[in-house]
């Protein structure tokens, strides 16, 4: 398609990277092309357009596409596709992602938040809790301003106590 033989030419890209902007201070324009694909897929696609052109032949783009090998396209409805257990990797591969270890290797079942969700769970919301009073305390460090430091500490606390206390 990129090179004109199925009868489309590129016209126009369209991409928009996320920037962090804080005028007058900092600037940052976030790259993304060797990012995770949720981020790049979802967040942030690129916009490709082509523009269908006069030699355009519909049995060229059958041909073309025709060749493609299909014999390993596995063909299944949803309720199929659980019992299904074939990754179709390589056998390089397959050892490569069975080398990293299972879940329960990983990650130990004895340790407490693991044996007691909610314990993990109290974990989980004491450290947003401090990263928050953490990210408060720095950004009101920034603000000479006695009135705006204590608006920051109400803030952080409102917020915290709000994800605490009403879930």
């Amino acid at each position: 398609m990129f090179n004109g033989q199925l009868g489309y030419k590129l016209v126009a890209v369209f991409e928009s990277f996320p920037t962090i902007d804080i005028p007058g201070v900092f600037k940052w324009n976030v790259t993304i092309n060797s990012q995770r694909k949720l981020f790049t897929v979802y967040d942030h696609p690129k916009v490709l357009i082509f523009q269908k052109q006069p030699d355009f032949s519909a049995a060229q783009v059958q041909n073309i596409l025709g060749a493609v090998d299909l014999s390993n396209v596995v063909q299944l409805t949803p309720r199929q596709a659980s019992n299904y257990k074939t990754l179709m990797l390589s056998p390089v591969s397959l050892a490569s992602q069975q080398a990293g270890g299972t879940w329960s290797q990983l990650f130990n079942y004895d340790w407490i938040q693991n044996r007691y969700p909610v314990v993990g769970l109290v974990i989980w919301y004491l450290f947003i809790f401090i990263l928050g009073l953490l990210t408060i305390r720095s950004s009101a460090l920034q603000c000479p301003d006695s009135a705006i430091k204590a608006i920051h500490w109400r803030a952080c606390l409102d917020c915290c106590c709000s994800v605490i206390f009403r879930g």
